[in-house]
């Protein structure tokens, strides 16, 4: 049981033999759905009512069909005693596939018709089981860029028709002796306000909306406050430079021209 840790009791060894009385290990989830609030060790369980083993070690719960999916309840029988079709897995110091040859020639060794196949390592186990929800990862990831782009796009637009709106009105406080940073600032300051709302509504609807992606998430929180703080603040800096950039070119025009601006 390579990785799996004990909980409690022991693990199978040598005098759990085919003529021994039938023992199993059970999952940490199994002892506390069926045995709460007391020791599983030594208990029976059985499966039909009629065979009976008896409980000798508890271990931690495995992710067996899914890194999405939650554990299920495990018992875990000795081999010597229900023998049967089983996986192999080997710990090596080294690139494990530089191992298969040896391994291959062990099994052999002990039974030459024996079938060796589909040999994977931990990675590639790893990889496959992710496959699925990285492609969905790339696919939302490529989607939210596109999105910001084009808000990015829209804002600044938006932005550049509000201030040729308000040309005039610059050009008449830059012929008055405003100084153009100042003029820039409350351009910017007026911007950010709704700015700041949009982000705050966009919060509160993602707080609501990352409840679909949990099953996509892994030892990570639906709401897990830096991935929040580093959106909220790759979001205001688009809008900030979206919003910088028509306002200081109004901003930088020569105030005769921008007093006779229609």
């Amino acid at each position: 049981m390579l990785g799996v840790p004990l909980v409690s009791g022991r693990f199978f060894d040598e005098h759990d033999t085919p003529t021994a009385p039938e023992v199993v290990i059970i999952s940490q989830g199994l002892a506390r759905h069926y045995f709460p609030n007391e020791n599983p060790i030594d208990k029976r369980i059985s499966g039909d009512g009629e065979h009976w083993a008896r409980i000798v070690g508890v271990v931690g719960d495995v992710k067996q069909f899914g890194l999405d999916r939650d554990p299920v309840d495990t018992v875990y029988q000795a081999f010597e005693q229900t023998p049967g079709a089983f996986a192999l897995m080997i710990k090596t110091a080294g690139d494990p596939m530089s191992y298969v040859k040896q391994v291959r020639e062990a099994v052999y060794s002990v039974d030459p018709t024996q079938p060796i196949t589909d040999i994977k390592t931990l990675d590639e186990l790893r990889g496959d089981t992710l496959a699925g929800t990285r492609l969905t990862s790339l696919l939302l990831g490529l989607f939210a860029a596109l999105a910001l782009a084009i808000a990015a796009t829209g804002l600044s637009g938006v932005t550049a028709l509000l201030v040729s709106q308000r040309t005039r009105e610059i050009g008449i406080r830059l012929a008055l002796g405003a100084q153009r940073g100042q003029v820039l600032r409350m351009v910017l300051l007026q911007g950010m306000r709704v700015i700041l709302i949009g982000l705050a509504v966009g919060l509160a609807g993602a707080l609501v909306g990352t409840r679909v992606m949990k099953a996509l998430l892994f030892n990570t929180a639906v709401t897990d406050p830096v991935t929040f703080a580093g959106v909220a603040l790759v979001l205001l800096a688009v809008a900030l430079l979206a919003s910088y950039i028509p306002a200081r070119r109004v901003t930088r025009v020569d105030p005769m021209i921008a007093l006779r601006a229609e």
